[in-house]
């Protein structure tokens, strides 16, 4: 693992086989991580989650900002296999909105109750600072990935009842099969007055959210037609509220 030619290979050798993980060291594959070679940084992830040690999560976190976007969606299916809401939430930072943006793809497939907690903290801390309108749209971009996340862990995917579900109930996403949880309430509740109390530019953003993961509201349906009426971007989805009715 320590030979030029050789280390991609012999990273991808070391954790082939999960069987047989049990005392393979995560040394080499922490110490590839930083490596120059991106293909070398890919199979330190994917070796990382085969071996499958959470305590090494938080060396994960730095990959989610790595220049490679295959290094990346690695990044993110290795710290959700791990579980790793901990180190994501110890590293992301509200002031770093691409960081929290990529970690909110780890959490927003974890519905556990911690991760929720986890995210509406988050939220806390970067409240409306009330103060003029460039500072305003600084806060409100730092917000936005919490509230993504929020939306997204509104419903889960149901779990499977054995029978063939063919093209039915639904293949346009997020879910296919969506049904709401323990925490379902509670996120609606602080989207519904997220939305209430958001600006104009901020609701139109919101609205987008929310129709992209399916989160119905009545507050939202009311609010797409009323601005559906200046901007024609809403207007789609304001002719699926009609539809729906």
């Amino acid at each position: 693992s320590k030979l030029p030619e050789l280390r991609e290979s012999a990273l991808k050798a070391l954790a082939d086989r999960t069987t047989q993980n049990n005392n393979v060291p995560t040394e080499p594959f922490v110490a590839a991580l930083d490596d120059s070679m991106k293909r070398v940084r890919l199979q330190a992830v994917i070796g990382l989650s085969r071996i499958g040690k959470a305590n090494v999560a938080d060396k994960l976190v730095a990959r989610l900002l790595d220049t490679d976007p295959l290094v990346v969606h690695a990044t993110v299916k290795a710290l959700v296999d791990l579980r790793a809401s901990a180190a994501v939430f110890a590293a992301i930072d509200p002031t770093k909105p691409e960081l929290a943006a990529r970690g909110g793809l780890v959490l927003q497939t974890l519905h556990e109750k911690a991760v929720v907690d986890g995210v509406l903290a988050k939220l806390e801390q970067v409240k409306d600072s009330g103060g003029p309108p460039e500072l305003r749209g600084k806060v409100d971009a730092q917000r936005r990935p919490f509230l993504t996340t929020l939306a997204r862990l509104h419903t889960r995917e149901a779990d499977w009842d054995g029978k063939w579900w063919t093209t039915r109930p639904d293949t346009s996403g997020p879910y296919y099969k969506p049904e709401t949880w323990s925490e379902s309430d509670r996120i609606a509740a602080v989207l519904r007055a997220e939305l209430l109390k958001a600006n104009k530019t901020e609701q139109r953003w919101l609205l987008t959210e929310l129709r992209r993961h399916k989160v119905t509201l009545p507050e939202a349906a009311e609010l797409i037609l009323h601005l559906a009426a200046d901007d024609a971007a809403l207007r789609p989805a304001a002719l699926d509220v009609i539809a729906s009715r």
